[in-house]
């Protein structure tokens, strides 16, 4: 045969080839990020399954789909990092130390992106990701961001999402010139818009772009010269979603904190008539749901919308509204996208998800085997705080309450540990200098499998399970924050199988609070530091920002963890003596009599110092009661709390429940411990309160007592119930009861002398059981009645 006609033939096969590939059918799959759970859930839109789970980072709130190289950008609050995903195989490629948000230029060229709240500008490079350089944008705070049709300027949206009580309202969008060179001195400009834009919606082939201001309760229509319009929508709208042919719009609308409901309003649009776009208003619908997040369909006949405190991605009809579907997704998803991926790749996707994480295995495998299963577990903490320092801090953002005593920041460079005859062991103190002891106290630590931990000092008793720590004080005042403690877990890895395990390092439980913390656990890899092999996981590198555990390749055991906590600062964003970061070392490991090994030392860094930690008084099995480590009964601590001094009520004629006088309280407390006059009753019915509020609807844990006041002056209801031995007939009762109300709160309470109480701004009502009409009429009496004093 002719070289030409084998050339021929070879050419006809590639085609064929290409020409099957093209053709293969394609299925919609939902990328959904799951801030609760941190992972990105891979849904397929046409059974409801979830396929895989993405463990890239912590917190992902932002998804960015390159469809020209088959990339998805998550962007993750908590880590503050950017986990670029190779859509082929699932794998992540690279890391990028930015929190966003950001987005594609115009073509895909460059990727651009913040990291929130700093206003740099960085520019990379679209296929290599190499940083081109950055550029201030003298714009801190931008939260949404979106690209002018003409694709040479940026529209950046300030928000502070972290912000609690009054926050700084803004009324106009910022424009910024991408040609702009970093050492011009010209300024970004601005456009009017309503309150508070937290969503910006460029109309592609028009001059228009759409803003959801939702503190106007309504969009505002802008178009290239800076002209504008209002267009009336509904109350707090969070996002503006176009169909592809930009012939429909919907509107979704949440009060979030204010409300438990959401409103759609959909629109038919014609973005072609001149001077201004048509758009008609045509139907509303009000759901139970959290509404933030909302997609059309490829083929517009869907609309999907994210549900963030139900965790759910719910089908809608755009035509009627009407709810078709409800796909479960984790808890707090904050984003999403829909692709059209090929069937063979789709398939792929539903196999076993941890075969691909062969490394990841490999490194667990002995850490899981390493001791036996149990129980409880107790020891004492001897532990020494060094005066000497540890190394400088960096300032980082982060978003949750920190408390005082939380942990500690890595010294790189240190060897951590050798291995032993079924020990890890090292001579001497890990780090040199001989500090001097300037502090030393003991802790009780009790552990209950999986993840229940109770530990006691002489001042504070703190409790943890499900991603929640609470702290619990001498008089009986208590607060809490979303936040998994790793280095308590490390000890009951060998309680799980392995994908358990993965799904425990990752933070991915249910029920879990939005920003717990976690490990990245698809990024793993190996490396020697100081002539010792280790598995690093939750980076690919030792310097990246966010938590790690390193894992000895040699003995298999634990060496090191760097957890970076979520800090939350009600009062603002600033330099704090404890920036997030936390580093255990282990020390010494060795088996127990029943099988089970423990370290028997450890250092710890936190806040700039060092603790040496001494394990002893190790006792396994040992029966730990329940009540002791369970979060609902606070540990199981005294009943009547100090902090209420009892005032005498009085009973209103014609009015249910007593009246208790208001306690003048002005201004907001800056922290959950900030020192405050006493309630006059039990539950408080007014008084100092945290700028906060707590989310309406059931909770499983106490709220703190200076959160519930806030709720409550604005015109909330609170129903709390104390069940010593437990009430699940009860609790569902109560829940049912509330299931369809706005502005109420239902959890437990076990600090109080009744079995159940109503509280309302001034007004309480006890209860010893369920009885609907009086909790009705009490409800129906002062809900929703806002008692904020007005400014003179």
């Amino acid at each position: 045969m002719r070289r030409l006609d084998v050339l021929a033939i070879f050419f006809l096969f590639l085609a064929s080839v290409s020409a099957a590939c093209m053709s293969e059918d394609t299925v919609p799959l939902a990328y959904v990020a799951s801030g609760g759970n941190n992972h990105v859930a891979v849904v397929d839109l046409q059974s409801g399954r979830t396929l895989r789970k993405i463990y890239a980072g912590t917190a992902p709130w932002k998804l960015i789909h390159d469809q020209r190289r088959e990339r998805l950008y998550i962007q993750h609050w908590f880590s503050g990092s950017t986990a670029v995903l190779d859509l082929r195989d699932h794998r992540v490629i690279r890391v990028l130390p930015h929190r966003g948000p950001g987005l594609l230029d115009a073509g895909g060229k460059h990727f651009l992106t913040l990291s929130w709240p700093d206003s740099a500008l960085h520019t990379l490079d679209g296929d290599s990701l190499q940083s081109l350089g950055q550029q201030v944008t003298e714009v801190s705070r931008a939260y949404a961001l979106a690209l002018d049709s003409s694709g040479d300027k940026l529209w950046m949206a300030q928000f502070d999402p972290m912000a609690e009580g009054p926050r700084q309202r803004y009324a106009y969008l910022v424009s910024y010139s991408l040609d702009q060179r970093r050492d011009s001195r010209d300024s970004p400009g601005s456009q009017p818009t309503g309150r508070s834009p937290v969503d910006i919606v460029p109309v592609e082939g028009h001059p228009f772009l759409l803003t959801a201001d939702r503190g106007t309760n309504g969009l505002s229509l802008i178009n290239r010269l800076g002209d504008g319009r209002a267009v009336p929508a509904c109350r707090a709208p969070q996002k503006v979603v176009l169909s592809p042919d930009q012939t429909r719009m919907a509107v979704l609308c949440w009060d979030r904190g204010e409300t438990r409901f959401s409103e759609i309003v959909s629109y038919r649009t014609d973005f072609t008539t001149r001077p201004w776009p048509t758009i008609a208003q045509e139907k509303t619908r009000r759901l139970q749901a959290g509404l933030s997040r909302g997609r059309f369909s490829p083929d517009g006949q869907r609309l999907y919308l994210l549900d963030e405190p139900g965790g759910r991605l719910l089908e809608i009809d755009p035509h009627g509204l009407q709810t078709l579907r409800e796909l479960p997704v984790g808890d707090a998803p904050r984003d999403f996208v829909i692709i059209s991926t090929p069937l063979s790749r789709r398939d792929r996707l539903a196999t076993d998800a941890e075969a691909v994480r062969p490394m990841l295995r490999q490194a667990l495998r002995a850490v899981l085997e390493s001791g036996q299963s149990f129980r409880d577990l107790t020891w004492t903490e001897t532990v020494r705080v060094m005066k000497e320092d540890a190394p400088s801090e960096s300032d980082t953002d982060g978003n949750e309450a920190g408390e005082a005593e939380a942990p500690m920041e890595p010294e790189a460079g240190e060897a951590l540990a050798s291995e032993g005859d079924r020990s890890l062991s090292r001579e001497g103190p890990a780090v040199d200098g001989g500090g001097e002891v300037v502090e030393e106290y003991t802790l009780q630590i009790s552990l209950r499998a999986p993840d229940r931990l109770r530990s006691k000092s002489d001042e504070v008793l703190r409790l943890g399970a499900g991603g929640w720590s609470m702290a619990v004080g001498e008089q009986g005042r208590f607060w809490t924050t979303p936040r998994q403690e790793l280095a308590w877990l490390i000890p009951s890895l060998p309680n799980f199988p392995l994908q358990e395990a993965v799904r425990q390092l990752a933070g991915d439980v249910s029920g879990s609070p939005f920003l717990r913390g976690g490990l990245a656990v698809d990024l793993v890899t190996r490396l020697e530091e100081d002539g010792r092999d280790f598995y690093l996981i939750g980076a690919l590198r030792a310097d990246q920002p966010g938590s790690q555990l390193w894992i000895d390749a040699q003995s298999g055991y634990p060496a090191k963890l760097v957890e970076q906590f979520p800090l939350y600062r009600p009062s603002g964003h600033g330099a704090e003596s404890f920036s997030g970061l936390a580093e255990t070392r282990y020390f010494d490991w060795k088996r127990h009599d029943s099988g089970v090994y423990l370290p028997r030392r450890l250092q710890r860094f936190s806040a700039g110092r060092l603790q040496e930690v001494e394990i002893s008084g190790i006792a396994v099995n040992s029966g730990l009661p329940s009540r002791g480590v369970d979060l609902t009964a606070l540990g199981g601590i005294k009943a009547t709390p100090e902090l209420i001094a009892p005032a005498r009520p009085d009973p209103v004629p014609d009015r249910p429940g007593l009246a208790y006088p208001i306690l003048d309280a002005p201004g907001y407390l800056h922290h959950p411990r900030a020192p405050h006059i006493p309630y006059n009753s039990n539950p408080p019915t007014s008084g100092p309160r945290l700028s906060g509020l707590a989310e309406w609807g059931p909770h499983p844990i106490p709220v703190p007592l200076e959160l519930q006041v806030h709720n409550l002056e604005h015109g909330g209801i609170l129903i709390q119930y104390n069940c010593p031995q437990g009430c699940a007939e009860l609790v569902a009762r109560l829940e049912s009861f509330i299931e369809d109300r706005d502005r109420v709160l239902l959890a437990p309470y076990p600090l109080m002398d009744s079995r159940l109480a109503l509280t309302a701004w001034g007004r309480l009502l006890r209860l010893e059981s369920f009885d609907a009409p009086r909790m009705e009429a009490f409800i129906q009496a002062y809900s929703g009645k806002d008692h904020h004093v007005e400014s003179p």
